[in-house]
C-alpha cells in the first residue's frame, strides 16, 4: 500500500562507493551550475519534477543529524548536512566546515 510519503521515492543501491560518490557528485554539481536534474530525465514516464537526493541514515546516524540540525539552527548556522564521510556545519557561505564528531548522550 502506498502512502502519501511513498508516492514518487526511488532508492537507489550502488554497487560500489565509487560509483554512487561520482552519481551524487554529477547531480550536486547540476545544482550548483543551476541546472537540477528532472524526474523524467531518469525516465520519461516520470513528472517534470526536481529530484532530491537523500542518504539512508543508520539510527545513530540520524540522531546525530537531527542534532546537528537543532544546534546548526540554534547557532545561526547556515548549513547541516550528511555525506558519506559525516555531518558536517558551517555557519556560512566561504566559512570553515567542521565535522560533527559528538557523541549523543541524552538524545534518544
Amino acid at each position: 500500500m502506498n502512502t502519501k510519503q511513498d508516492i514518487g521515492k526511488l532508492v537507489f543501491r550502488f554497487k560500489n562507493k565509487i560509483i554512487k560518490d561520482e552519481v551524487l557528485l554529477k547531480v550536486k554539481n547540476r545544482y550548483k551550475n543551476k541546472n537540477p536534474l528532472k524526474a523524467v530525465e531518469i525516465h520519461s514516464s516520470f513528472p517534470d519534477k526536481l529530484v532530491f537526493i537523500n542518504h539512508e541514515l543508520t539510527t545513530t546516524n540520524q540522531k546525530l543529524f537531527w542534532v546537528s540540525k537543532l544546534l546548526a539552527k540554534e547557532y545561526s548556522h547556515k548549513y547541516a548536512w550528511f555525506t558519506s564521510e559525516g555531518v558536517f556545519m558551517m555557519k556560512s557561505d566561504g566559512d570553515k566546515l567542521f565535522k560533527v564528531v559528538s557523541q549523543l548522550h541524552g538524545y534518544q
